[in-house]
């Protein structure tokens, strides 16, 4: 074989529609520069073989490659993390001892951002940002990956005090990690960035909220910089789902694989569920009010693919009831159910009433291979007849009784106590009497008397 020949690769260029021979090694940016390929905008980074790769990959084998830039959606996805490395660094200058959060997108392209210790940015501190970022970009400095061992990673994040880096790192047990650097400044990505600062002029900060919008350029028209848009309710919507986060103690995903890979997962989920059931019934509350004050009778829930729509319809309130009181006799009650469900009966049965006629009752409601919890009988309420086979075994109902709490439980509870109160939920209209502690027996009467709903101890 030809010395020279072993010592190239053919590289097939989508863009230039022809085949060039590489020397072993050549990075795509020096392939682009000997095709000289004339594009509207800068090329960001290249497919190589169907996967994403930045320009300062090397070749080392025969590959099909095809030049990107900012109006591809990867495209605009590398200029994105590239220029949030970019305003890290800025702001790792100009304020060494505060944090910087890229909380959230905002609109077609950009971001919502704050800096811990400010409420609003003050219009010279983000003239001051917006200065040292375009310094940075005009200095066009090299922004390089490196791959290393993840114990050398870590100590370079500790020098830097990254914890959310660290707390990452410790919770991927790979032997090896990628850190990019512009200058000294060590920064973690999930996907290719530009090889310089250099590549992403375009941008602008405007003051928003209690932070800042990084404006960027439209993948549509990279010309233009997306313009700020007050959104008031998504804006609103992300803020809650961080209040939520925060009260989880999951704010980085550095910290919930944390949690997850200590067994705390079935914890968050329940805390997770809490909250939107909570958010739930607000949104119920709602459509029942525009129902009653204005009549409306058509809701309609928007959102991607695959997203929860049919899901959350479902949840959003009980579309069927069935009154003891209209429906006395039990076949009666026991036909409206089935008829709701396609004659099968309920999927899954909550018996809360405490009444041992309702806990006989509740078994015939259910359907085949169903389930049930029984909860309503915390105190002693008096027995109950069933016939084990028939509304048992035969059902083979699962059956789970559930009478008190955990101390572990308790935790929880309050913290979603106090989220819901801290969202404006009415906590105070469900206790319906309170009892100071000298008139405790009055409190348990007027409980056994099912008189009250939820009764509260005042301590006077």
């Amino acid at each position: 074989m030809n010395k020279n020949m072993s010592d190239t690769l053919p590289v097939i260029c989508e863009n230039a529609g022809r085949t060039i021979e590489v020397a072993m090694g050549t990075t795509l940016l020096e392939v682009e520069r000997q095709l000289r390929l004339d594009g509207p905008h800068p090329f960001l980074a290249a497919y190589v073989n169907n996967r994403i790769k930045e320009l300062n990959y090397r070749i080392y084998k025969p590959v099909t490659v095809r030049f990107i830039d900012i109006t591809s959606f990867e495209g605009i996805r590398v200029y994105q993390r590239t220029i949030s490395f970019i305003l890290q660094k800025a702001v790792r200058e100009l304020f060494p001892d505060r944090t910087l959060y890229i909380r959230h997108s905002l609109g077609a392209s950009g971001f919502y951002c704050e800096i811990s210790g400010f409420g609003p940015i003050p219009a010279e501190h983000l003239d001051a940002i917006k200065a040292r970022m375009r310094g940075i970009i005009d200095r066009n400095l090299p922004i390089q990956g490196v791959k290393m061992l993840t114990d050398t990673a870590r100590k370079i994040y500790e020098g830097f005090g990254m914890t959310d880096k660290i707390a990452l790192l410790d919770s991927r047990p790979r032997l090896y990690s990628k850190i990019y650097t512009i200058d000294s400044l060590p920064g973690y990505f999930y996907g290719a960035l530009t090889p310089s600062t250099g590549y992403t002029p375009q941008f602008d900060l405007h003051s928003y909220y209690n932070g800042f919008f990084i404006a960027l350029p439209l993948r549509t028209d990279p010309t233009r910089l997306h313009q700020s848009v007050h959104q008031e309710k998504m804006f609103d919507v992300f803020h809650q789902y961080q209040s939520w986060v925060e009260i989880m103690g999951v704010p980085t995903v550095g910290q919930l694989n944390s949690k997850v890979l200590a067994g705390d997962a079935s914890e968050l989920i329940k805390i997770a569920e809490a909250f939107h059931e909570n958010k739930l019934a607000q949104v119920a509350g709602c459509v029942a009010e525009a129902n009653r004050e204005r009549g409306v009778r058509l809701v309609l829930i928007s959102g991607p693919s695959s997203s929860g729509k049919t899901t959350f319809a479902k949840r959003l309130g009980a579309t069927d009831t069935v009154n003891f009181k209209e429906l006395p006799a039990l076949d009666q009650r026991v036909a409206a159910v089935r008829g709701m469900s396609d004659g099968a009966g309920a999927d899954f049965a909550y018996q809360c009433t405490g009444n041992p006629g309702a806990a006989a009752d509740v078994y015939k409601y259910i359907r085949r291979g169903g389930g049930l919890c029984e909860m309503g009988f915390f105190v002693n309420n008096g027995d109950c007849t069933i016939n084990p086979h028939f509304d048992l075994c035969n059902k083979e109902i699962m059956l789970v009784g559930s009478w008190t709490y955990g101390a572990h439980e308790y935790p929880v509870t309050m913290a979603f106590l106090r989220r819901a109160k801290g969202m404006g939920v009415p906590l105070e209209e469900l206790i319906t009497h309170r009892f100071p502690l000298d008139k405790m027996n009055e409190a348990m009467e007027t409980n056994l008397s099912q008189q009250g709903i939820k009764i509260a101890y005042v301590a006077q």
